[in-house]
Parts: structure tokens; sequence; C-alpha cells
């Protein structure tokens, strides 16, 4: 996919996963009263709900890459839904490899806002 003819969810997403990839929380993405929802942790509300996740989370990983340019990304109006692997290294050396290894693959489902 071209990334001139990507719409601008898909964009939001991208920049969702290139920012936690360099380690960042992308709080700015989005709305205040957000709810997401992980299967270890349940549902949450809010930025500082999440960043109470993905602090939790980063502590247990040393490195992770989502890949990116083999993402699945199915949109309906202003939701997207995401198909995707990752690699990584956990606090232990123990590596993981999307396609190769267990517990590197990953679906989300975004529901956006405005995106401009």
């Amino acid at each position: 996919m071209n990334e001139m003819s990507v719409s601008p969810q898909v964009k939001a997403v991208k920049a969702y996963y290139r920012r936690l990839d360099a380690g960042e929380f992308p709080a700015d993405l989005f709305a205040k009263d957000f709810q997401f929802c992980f299967p270890k942790y349940g549902v949450g509300h809010g930025a500082a709900a999440f960043s109470e996740l993905f602090s939790g989370m980063m502590c247990a990983v040393k490195r992770v890459a989502h890949h990116l340019h083999t993402m699945l990304f199915i949109e309906q109006g202003n939701c997207v839904a995401v198909e995707g692997t990752t690699e990584g290294t956990d606090v232990h050396g123990v590596e993981w490899h999307g396609g190769r290894t267990r517990a590197a693959a990953f679906a989300v489902f975004f529901c956006l806002g405005r995106v401009v």
C-alpha cells in the first residue's frame, strides 16, 4: 500500500505503533475518556490507566518492534481493526519473532474520533 493512499485513521494507528516501539506512550493520540481492554488486564479508562498498563508491560520487555510492513488494516467508518506480529526480547533475554515463535501475533480494534 502506497503511504500516500493510506487513510488518516491508518496513519494514526501506525504512528501509535511507531511511538510504542520507541518506548513512548503516545497519550496525545487518545481522547481523555477512551476505553481499552487487554486480556490479562481487563477493561480500563483513560490515559492514566493505560499508562499504568504500558509501564507494567514495558518492565517485562527489553525491546519490541511491531512489523508495520506486514500489518493488516481493515477499516469501517472511523474504526480500524489491525492484525500483526511483533518481535523482541524480554528482560530475561528470551526472544520472540512474529510468525516463528509463540506470543508474537496480535489483533487490536481502534475506534477513532476526528483524525486530522
